[in-house]
């Protein structure tokens, strides 16, 4: 959770001290992403056991994919934005920013 606090707060302070320089300051804050790291934590036999829990506590009913940070990176590229951090939680912050802690 403090680490997420961090990056929101070491991406706003430099984003309203620099567009004077054309400079946008964005930062991408994924949640659980199903990647080779995820998969690193997880005993291979318990993949689905763990990846369904997991998915019961997401409003689109699962976790994330590669793909969805990906997309999220793509519209930071093409959009002008000043300031955002994007977090990439399949609405998990909408119902508890907490939750991912503590549960």
């Amino acid at each position: 959770m403090f680490i997420k606090a961090g990056l929101h707060c070491l991406t706003a302070h430099p984003a309203t001290q620099l567009p004077q320089f054309n400079i946008r300051v964005n930062a991408v804050s994924p949640g659980v992403v199903r990647t080779s790291i995820y998969m690193g934590f997880i005993e291979p036999a318990k993949v689905a056991e763990t990846s369904g829990s997991v998915n019961s506590f997401h409003p689109i009913g699962r976790i994330g994919h590669r793909t969805d940070v990906a997309n999220v990176i793509t519209f930071l590229l093409i959009i002008l934005l000043l300031f955002r951090v994007c977090d990439v939680r399949g609405g998990l912050q909408c119902i508890n920013p907490y939750s991912a802690v503590t549960r």
